[in-house]
C-alpha cells in the first residue's frame, strides 16, 4: 500500500459503501490537531482531500446515520470538548450542532449506533480522568 499524504493519528475513520473509500477525519499529523477529511481510496491507493471541518478535532469518534456522520467530542487544539459536529457525506459540509452537545467534555471516547437512529457515547477522557458516563442521543435521519 502506498501511504497517505501526511501522517495521521488519533484521527477517525468511516467506510463510505457508495463510493467504496475510506474517510479519514481529524487527526493529529505530529505538527497540530487537524481540521480535514481525506478520502482514501483502496483501488487505486491514493488519498485525496475532501473538506475542512468547523473546527480541529483528534481523540474523537464518528457514526454515520443514513447520509449523516456525527463526529463527538475530541481535543481541538485548545482543550477538551462537548461539541457534536455532523457532516452531509453527499456534499461535505459540516457544521457544529448548536442545540445538542455533550453533557461531559471528553476526548478518547468511543461511540456506536443502535437500532439505526440512536447513537451511544461512552467513556473516554475529560477533566483530567478516565470517565465513566454513557450519553444516548437520538437522530432523525432526514432531519
Amino acid at each position: 500500500m502506498r501511504s497517505l499524504s501526511t501522517p495521521i493519528k488519533n484521527g477517525a475513520c468511516y467506510y463510505h459503501s457508495k463510493d467504496g473509500c475510506i474517510y479519514l477525519v481529524g487527526g493529529w499529523d505530529e505538527k497540530e490537531t487537524m481540521d480535514t477529511i481525506f478520502r482514501y481510496d483502496p483501488r487505486n491507493q491514493e488519498t485525496y482531500f475532501v473538506s475542512h471541518l468547523p473546527h480541529r478535532i483528534e481523540g474523537h469518534s464518528l457514526n454515520v446515520i443514513g447520509d449523516k456522520m456525527f463526529i463527538f467530542g475530541g481535543f481541538d487544539s485548545f482543550g477538551v470538548t462537548d461539541t457534536i459536529i455532523e457532516v452531509d457525506t453527499n456534499t461535505w459540509e459540516s457544521s457544529v450542532l448548536k442545540d445538542t452537545k455533550m453533557k461531559h467534555k471528553r476526548e478518547n471516547l468511543t461511540s456506536q449506533v443502535i437500532n439505526g437512529d440512536t447513537i451511544v457515547v461512552a467513556g473516554g477522557w475529560g477533566a483530567g480522568k478516565s470517565m465513566d458516563y454513557v450519553e444516548v442521543f437520538k437522530f432523525d435521519e432526514k432531519a
